[in-house]
């Protein structure tokens, strides 16, 4: 299923929703590792629409109380016909060295290839033709509305570890 039409209030819907799982999902990663560079790619599958959205976002870690800056700097649908490999070997060619964070189901189709497991959320592609990329998938978290309320803020996550 596409993303509704442009200009409606589902496709702001959609957005959203898109645009909060991208961001929750770098959050989660970026303060629980500490060390993410400061530019990270991101590639997800849209749970309502299944369409696969990639991102590059700029991390900037705030002093050392694990609070990080996130901030969105581009991002697209994956055209139909790209696979997740194709995705994987683009970054690699045109961005060596910068990671990818993905989700569970993006994690599942790259492991049908070469995905070594490096340690709980960090997996290595390896055996690309332009070299390898390193993949982080997010820690076990909790959404909480009612503490994300209570402090004002739009998201946050309680580790479940």
């Amino acid at each position: 299923m596409p993303l509704p039409e442009q200009d409606t209030p589902e496709r702001e819907i959609a957005e959203e929703r898109i645009y909060r799982k991208v961001i929750d999902l770098v959050s989660n990663v970026a303060v629980r590792r500490k060390n993410l560079p400061s530019q990270v790619h991101i590639l997800i599958q849209d749970e309502i629409t299944g369409v696969k959205v990639a991102a590059f976002l700029l991390v900037q870690y705030i002093g050392n109380n694990g609070m990080t800056k996130i901030t969105p700097y581009s991002g697209a649908v994956l055209p139909s016909e790209e696979t997740v490999m194709d995705a994987a070997d683009i970054l690699i060619k045109a961005n060596p060295g910068m990671p990818m964070i993905c989700d569970k189901e993006i994690a599942d189709e790259l492991s049908q290839n070469s995905l070594v497991w490096v340690e709980e959320d960090h997996y290595r592609l390896e055996g690309r033709p332009d070299g390898v990329l390193e993949v982080f998938t997010p820690y076990g978290a909790l959404q909480s509305l009612e503490i994300a309320r209570e402090l004002g803020a739009k998201s946050v996550q309680v580790y479940t570890e």
